[in-house]
């Protein structure tokens, strides 16, 4: 396998017979190395590929995108890479590739799995497959998401958000915790709330449009109504 610096070179070595198969944009195939032309091709750097796979790869922060070390790459890095991410183009140098949902979904079809893509990674990059890589992987409608209509509570400390939570009168109306003084409140449960609080001698303050508190089906009926007034 012989890697170019560019494109234009692996072309340019293919019109001239120096390489017999195009393997990808920069790598070609000679299917005889007794008959490789060294005088033609400058030898940067051999490989014994027995070895480990080496670590030259970079994850970015959204876990999508791939910064190759071309100097601590080997030749069949790009070939891997290329059956789950497409290269792109950088400002920052150097081969970079970005993790897209066809090639992933057709890699894992093709008999590769997640368990499979985590270790390559590990290989590679010191990590396993991001999370945002494994959404993009995702099989078509697989994933149960729910989007509901609720509030945020914030309240003064921890220890009153613990007595909601524990308050039977209260714990019932909470649906989930956010952090250690927020808590989750339907919409149509902000009444309650406010009746059950109100027995304490508390009182809530809603900073926000009571309409837009109502269910998305009251909405859309009170939408109607008052097109029906106008």
């Amino acid at each position: 396998v012989v890697e170019c610096a560019t494109a234009a070179d692996l072309d340019e070595a293919l019109r001239r017979g120096l390489i017999d198969v195009k393997l990808t944009d920069r790598l070609g195939l000679v299917r005889d190395e007794e008959r490789l032309d060294y005088r033609q091709i400058r030898l940067l750097a051999r490989r014994d590929f027995l070895d480990p796979p080496e670590r030259c790869i970079r994850v970015s922060e959204d876990g999508l995108e791939l910064h190759v070390d071309a100097a601590r790459s080997d030749l069949l890095l790009e070939v891997e890479l290329r059956r789950f991410a497409e290269p792109v183009e950088s400002a920052a140098g150097g081969p970079h590739y970005r993790f897209a949902r066809p090639l992933l979904r057709q890699a894992l079809a093709q008999g590769w799995t997640i368990g499979d893509l985590d270790r390559w990674l590990m290989q590679r990059a010191g990590q396993p497959l991001s999370p945002a890589a494994r959404l993009l992987a995702l099989p078509e409608e697989s994933a149960s998401l729910r989007l509901r209509s609720c509030l945020v509570l914030h309240v003064p400390d921890e220890l009153t958000a613990d007595g909601l939570l524990q308050w039977p009168a209260t714990r019932g109306l909470i649906r989930e915790r956010l952090g250690p003084t927020a808590l989750v409140v339907a919409a149509e449960d902000v009444p309650r709330l406010q009746q059950r609080l109100a027995e304490l001698g508390q009182s809530l303050a809603v900073d926000t449009d009571p309409a837009s508190m109502a269910p998305p089906s009251d909405q859309a009926a009170r939408a109607s109504s008052d097109t029906k007034r106008v």
